[in-house]
């Protein structure tokens, strides 16, 4: 007969009582399971006051709720699968998607039942799009026709102040008739490191924006690393709400705190993080050797999913080469989200236009699906090469933030 806190299956031999299950007489019977959503912290628990650990709804590895059977288990924000391991897709509202399959409420300007694809083409299919409804050109300079982060002509450009803790919520509301009266504003992305181009103000009338200060950090200790005035600043007007503004050497910042003189209300704050302009890439290709080149066109099309993704290994190639010369301090990779596995390192180089590498940057695979290659600069490039070094890379998207100018 088996003693408390365990029990037989075959009469013969006692097993102990797994967590989330106590026995407290001796027999053999099976072991009871524990109330729900409780569980309890050491295997051959005795009685049932030892199911005193309640079970958090989020499970863990490791984790002994994920044992008991009997407790409601969901996965961390963003993922998904039996073992937690899928990644929710970057379209998924509130980054959260269904624990079992990964479909989702979407994003504004993502669709798909997982909300993996994104936009659509414009301007002669270059650039994706993200529109409400047709754009292609500024209606009555309101730029109220955008998805949620994006901005400008035809919502081309990634709009960062929608990552940011403004003074006011309506700053970065994406709605332009919310205004409030102000001089300032301060652009807090928390410590997270952004590449800034240049700043859009939008105001219920532009006539009388003057004396625009900014300063720019780009450390936790909030000593400023430039300071540009009207003297150093390069602005312009659009239409009668927008200034538009840009300094030399503001790419690297975690806060931007900007000051000026107006009457006028202040309605939104947008921060170009640049076009993705690999969406105009002419000739994405691949290879396994520098002699044979396959082209590909699905790595570049706004489309997430697994179908035309490429397995990439340490003995191929991938390479985008623009018809010119594009300034860029940010590529990112999106892999399969439908796998847990694919992990590999691998490394990022920028070409310029007489085949140098200007820069390259290496990644320890940590995050195998959303992968985020910032630079030391901002360089002018005409190719990106991306090679894996060891393991795997189920590649299915690669976009590069950056346009054909520095500023606007």
């Amino acid at each position: 007969h088996c003693e408390p806190g365990f029990s037989s299956r075959d009469n013969i031999s006692c097993s102990v009582c797994p967590n989330g299950t106590y026995k407290n007489f001796t027999g053999n019977q099976p072991c009871s399971k524990c109330p729900m959503n409780t569980t309890t912290r050491e295997v051959g628990s005795t009685d049932i006051s030892n199911c005193s650990l309640d079970c958090p709804t989020i499970c863990i590895d490791n984790d002994p709720c994920k044992y008991t059977g009997t407790s409601s288990c969901v996965c961390p924000s963003k993922y998904y699968g039996s073992q937690c391991s899928k990644r929710c897709s970057p379209g998924c509202l509130d980054d959260s998607c269904n624990r079992l399959d990964g479909t989702c409420p979407c994003k504004e300007g993502y669709f798909d039942d997982k909300c993996l694809k994104s936009g659509g083409l414009a301007h002669n299919n270059q650039w994706i799009s993200h529109c409400k409804e047709n754009c292609s050109e500024e209606r009555n300079f309101k730029f109220d026709l955008c998805y949620m982060g994006w901005f400008g002509d035809a919502c081309l450009y990634k709009d960062l102040g929608v990552l940011a803790i403004m003074d006011n919520e309506v700053l970065n509301d994406n709605n332009h008739s919310s205004c409030v009266k102000r001089n300032s504003v301060t652009i807090d992305w928390q410590q997270e490191i952004q590449v800034v181009t240049w700043v859009r103000l939008v105001f219920m009338n532009n006539g009388d924006v003057r004396e625009i200060i900014a300063f720019f950090f780009n450390n936790n200790d909030m000593n400023t690393s430039l300071i540009c005035n009207s003297v150093d600043m390069r602005y312009r007007k659009v239409g009668n709400t927008s200034m538009d503004f840009y300094c030399d050497g503001s790419y690297f910042v975690t806060t931007v705190q900007v000051s000026w003189q107006s009457e006028s209300l202040l309605c939104s704050v947008h921060v170009n993080g640049g076009r993705n302009v690999a969406s105009t890439v002419p000739k994405v290709r691949w290879s396994l050797s520098e002699y044979k080149w396959t082209n590909i066109v699905t790595l570049t099309d706004g489309y997430y999913g697994r179908e035309g993704c490429l397995t990439m290994n340490s003995s191929i190639t991938l390479q985008l080469h623009f018809w010119h010369e594009v300034y860029s301090a940010q590529v990112l990779l999106y892999t399969d989200f439908s796998r847990d596995d694919g992990r590999g390192n691998y490394f990022v180089e920028l070409i310029d236009v007489y085949g140098q590498v200007q820069s390259k940057m290496f990644s320890s695979g940590k995050d195998v699906f959303v992968q985020t290659a910032f630079f030391n600069s901002v360089f002018e490039l005409q190719s990106v090469n991306i090679r894996v070094l060891s393991g795997t890379l189920d590649l299915c998207e690669v976009e590069v933030y950056g346009g054909k100018y520095i500023g606007f």
